[in-house]
């Protein structure tokens, strides 16, 4: 499924869009989650879950602008894609800073815009972590969804925001299947910094706020700050 925000004040081109966005659903057999908002003012109070795909913008809005939207999702560490919308051209260099994935000149078309909402779904797909767990059941879990990773005898647990799910393999094997946001922080903890708050020389506070601090064990603590002072310096230009 595609989460989609869209941030646009002007009622007759948001039924144009979502229009057009049902039609690629229904050609492409995806299906979407949309929610709309009138203003930035109105998405920053109401959007609490930072869980969509993308966010499409239009530039031009009363309040907060398309640009100054997309520097505060960025600043906030945001990390979903941005799609901006406007009338004019000479925006795209501008919106680009911002690492959108890309720039439509009005009137927006499934012609426009398809191949940007595929680009999105490889993405996800890419984006899946997929064992079978103790069960024998075939999981797929985005790899963004897994805060930590625990190591007990010849297996692991893995911990999401909801479930716990294992998975008969060891800790050394598991982390060369994962992307580079994973770390090992201690013998039997793998974190992922995506979902890491702050860091101590002895624990890492999660962004979760109701999931437990994870232990940094004392020799692996140099490399987990480092790591994560380059991670989170990637953000720091929209600070």
């Amino acid at each position: 499924m595609l989460k989609i925000s869209i941030i646009e004040d002007n009622k007759k081109e948001t039924q144009e869009l979502m229009d057009v966005l049902t039609e690629w659903a229904n050609t492409a057999f995806e299906k979407t989650d949309i929610t709309v908002f009138s203003s930035g003012e109105e998405y920053f109070e109401k959007k609490i879950d930072e869980t969509e795909d993308l966010i499409i913008l239009d530039i031009k809005l009363d309040g907060m602008s398309g640009m100054e939207i997309a520097n505060r999702l960025r600043s906030e560490r945001r990390r979903c894609h941005i799609l901006f919308l406007t009338a004019y051209s000479e925006f795209a260099l501008e919106g680009y800073q911002y690492h959108a994935i890309n720039y439509i000149v009005k009137p927006i078309t499934v012609e426009k815009i398809s191949k940007t909402l595929y680009e999105i779904v490889d993405e996800q797909r890419s984006h899946m972590y997929t064992f079978t767990d103790n069960s024998g059941s075939i999981i797929q879990l985005p790899f963004d969804d897994i805060l930590y990773i625990i190591s007990e005898k010849h297996s692991v647990k893995l911990h999401t925001r909801t479930n716990i799910f294992t998975e008969n393999i060891s800790i050394s094997d598991i982390i060369g299947r994962l992307p580079k946001t994973f770390i090992r922080v201690h013998r039997s903890y793998i974190a992922n910094m995506v979902n890491v708050e702050r860091v101590s020389r002895t624990e890492l506070v999660l962004t979760d706020q109701s999931a437990k601090p994870v232990p940094v064990g004392r020799s692996y603590a140099p490399d987990v700050q480092k790591r994560f002072a380059e991670y989170a310096a990637r953000f720091e230009r929209w600070g």
